[in-house]
């Protein structure tokens, strides 16, 4: 949390919200505090400190330039990712609000519901030239361990090519997603949607996909780590499940990140 704070002190003095978008280096650098802010402030369990006319302002400038170039790839990634991180960025205010007794129990259900259908359908509104299935990776060598709680082999998993950020965007939305269900569940006092199990278990396919598929570019384990570390929460507990998830967060160290996952202590990777 010190480095955030000195972090969003560099930046709003250097920058506003309006200047800091004029740059492409300057956004990485703004994407980069934005992925970090959130991550803080969900481990926390406090607020992201980076006001929303920031998110806004990234998402607005994406937006234009993929409506501009409507068959560029890179605006149309960018674009998602600075809705997602909005989306989050949502979330992580309203559960604070209402942690700090700013907002009522009927204003906070309803909120809650609008903000639910919006996050869960994250996943379900990426424009379909991301998603075009003639990148879809439908075979690579090997087999999958016989303790593999998952298959990265069965076809269609990934993306290659062009589209193999698809990959990381479609685990950064989960992400988003199963951060949204825990503060839920802590705030609701409730058990996690049954729904999100099976996410989770997308999730791990994905990763052990990427981990293990031979054409993966270098540092693929790097960017897809969190959301693998995230949805090991919702995922059973039993011996089998237990001990595939340690033997990943083994290789994610292996890889130059740390884990803790007896913990459950995640650190941020700021690689997007």
């Amino acid at each position: 949390m010190g480095h955030q704070k000195a972090a969003y002190d560099m930046l709003i003095r250097l920058y506003t919200p309006e200047t800091i978008t004029q740059s492409d280096f300057l956004l990485k650098v703004l994407l980069w505090y934005i992925r970090f802010d959130l991550f803080v402030g969900f481990q926390s369990g406090g607020e992201s400190v980076l006001s929303q006319d920031w998110y806004v302002a990234v998402h607005n400038h994406y937006y234009q330039r993929a409506q501009e170039a409507p068959e560029n790839l890179g605006w149309r990634y960018e674009e998602r990712f600075a809705y997602s991180r909005l989306a989050a960025k949502d979330s992580n205010d309203l559960f604070s609000r209402k942690a700090k007794g700013q907002l009522g129990d009927e204003a906070f259900m309803k909120q809650l519901a609008e903000l639910s259908a919006r996050i869960d359908g994250l996943d379900k509104h990426i424009h379909p030239i991301l998603l075009d299935p003639k990148d879809k990776v439908q075979s690579f060598p090997g087999a999958p361990d016989q303790d593999s709680i998952v298959n990265p082999h069965e076809p269609g998993i990934l993306w290659d090519g062009e589209r193999w950020t698809s990959n990381y965007l479609v685990m950064d939305m989960y992400g988003i997603m199963f951060m949204h269900h825990i503060s839920i569940s802590m705030a609701l006092r409730k058990p996690f949607d049954p729904a999100c199990i099976e996410k989770a278990f997308r999730a791990a396919q994905a990763f052990e996909a990427i981990r293990t598929y031979p054409n993966a570019p270098p540092g693929a384990v790097i960017e897809a780590q969190a959301t693998m570390a995230i949805a090991s929460i919702f995922m059973p507990k039993d011996a089998k499940t237990t001990s595939w998830c340690r033997r990943q967060f083994v290789k994610i160290e292996s890889a130059g990140y740390v884990e803790r996952s007896g913990l459950r202590t995640f650190r941020c990777s700021p690689c997007h």
